[in-house]
């Protein structure tokens, strides 16, 4: 293995300081110097997994999760403390994200004060029920079968509209005779 994978694993170690050619991680895990003889990758990543498992063992909850083990349900309400009112020891945030780790790693109904995994559904904040009704979606959508239905009804009617125009402009013509011919010679309007 060379060198650069070394630091890389290294890396993901989280080693704490380096003393000359020799690093110590957190876990107080003595990697061997790079002029010695290394041992193959495989090994050496185990060696590093096995570190880092030791070592997220002795690490320390995150507060909230600290706080929620001790103080339960309580921690993600607002306190009333000698006369004034104090936050929630945990934001509605952080609550809602260990909500959805509890949700992501199917640990979601109960709660683990030991290991600060899981939620409690009694936790839950309980929502306004919001009245269920259709979107309101465009005008054109909303009026779609009032115009259908007018425009069904000026059919059945249509035939007797049209018969009506055809007649009123049938009528609206002059009668030829001798009489309207000459009207319009004298107009100037006759065609020549």
């Amino acid at each position: 293995m060379s060198s650069k994978t070394l630091l890389h694993c290294l890396r993901w170690a989280r080693p704490v300081a380096y003393r000359g050619k020799q690093a110590i991680c957190s876990s107080m895990l003595l990697i061997p110097k790079m002029t010695a003889r290394l041992p193959s990758s495989n090994a050496m990543c185990n060696i590093i997994i096995r570190a880092m498992a030791s070592s997220s063992s002795q690490r320390q909850l995150p507060s909230a999760i600290r706080k929620l083990c001790a103080k339960g349900g309580e921690a993600l309400l607002p306190q009333f403390v000698n006369g004034r009112w104090r936050g929630a020891a945990i934001s509605a945030r952080v609550a809602s994200r260990i909500r959805k780790m509890a949700l992501i790693e199917n640990t979601f109904g109960s709660f683990d004060r030991e290991t600060g995994k899981g939620w409690d559904p009694a936790w839950d904040i309980p929502r306004k029920i919001q009245r269920i009704r259709p979107d309101k979606e465009t005008k054109r959508v909303r009026t779609r079968e009032m115009r259908a239905q007018k425009i069904e009804s000026l059919i059945e009617s249509m035939d007797d509209k049209i018969d009506e125009y055809r007649k009123e402009k049938i009528d609206k013509k002059p009668v030829m005779g001798i009489e309207n011919v000459i009207k319009r010679m004298m107009r100037g309007g006759a065609k020549k």
